[in-house]
């Protein structure tokens, strides 16, 4: 399978990279600096562009976003919605918010509401941008997943977490697990068209 990774220069993007390049995908890194991964053949360019976003999917199977915005700059939803634009029905596209994002059939627990409450004091333009990334995958013909974990880690990895679908299993999970768990999710039907949180399993 051919593959575009957006943000593969990231924390999580370069965890990513080289066990997607082991698992036998065709690695595509777009973005504005080289990760410099073996095997990872690398496209200059904004990833919130919609030419270049056009052009990098151009023969590609799917795309990967683990991508981050702030509350200065909007980078996710945009990005989301150019590969909505350019990529065929059915694409697969696979992306990473936070679970502090709300999806509908969410019965997430008191900790999580109020970590929820503190992001929208505190991060409130880049909440909004994740929200506004998962209405427009909700409305688009693309094959998605967005995944919701919690706070990010560098532990080692485990080699375990957990999907669910209406809250967090736990508090937190590993970059090298999410990144694992991100290529798991590339093969599961059932996770497609779906926003499961993914953490560490207890």
């Amino acid at each position: 399978m051919r593959i575009v990774v957006m943000g593969g220069t990231g924390r999580t993007g370069r965890e990513l990279l080289p066990r997607l390049v082991v698992a036998g995908y065709v690695v595509t890194s777009l973005g504005r600096r080289d990760p410099g991964v073996a095997g990872v053949r690398h496209v200059a360019g904004d990833v919130t562009d919609p030419a270049t976003i056009a052009a990098a999917l151009a023969g590609q199977d799917a795309a990967v976003a683990v991508l981050a915005s702030t509350n200065a700059q909007a980078v996710c939803g945009p990005a989301a919605r150019a590969v909505i634009a350019a990529a065929p029905a059915g694409f697969r596209f696979v992306t990473v918010a936070g679970a502090a994002v709300d999806a509908p059939g969410d019965a997430k627990g008191l900790p999580d509401r109020l970590v929820g409450g503190i992001m929208r004091l505190m991060l409130g333009r880049m909440l909004a941008d994740r929200q506004g990334e998962l209405a427009a995958l909700m409305d688009s013909p693309l094959d998605w997943t967005l995944l919701r974990p919690p706070r990010l880690t560098l532990k080692p990895a485990t080699g375990r977490w957990t999907f669910t679908h209406d809250r967090p299993a736990a508090m937190e999970i590993g970059r090298a697990d999410l990144a694992a768990a991100i290529i798991e999710v590339l093969g599961r039907d059932d996770l497609r068209g779906r926003a499961p949180f993914v953490a560490a399993a207890r």
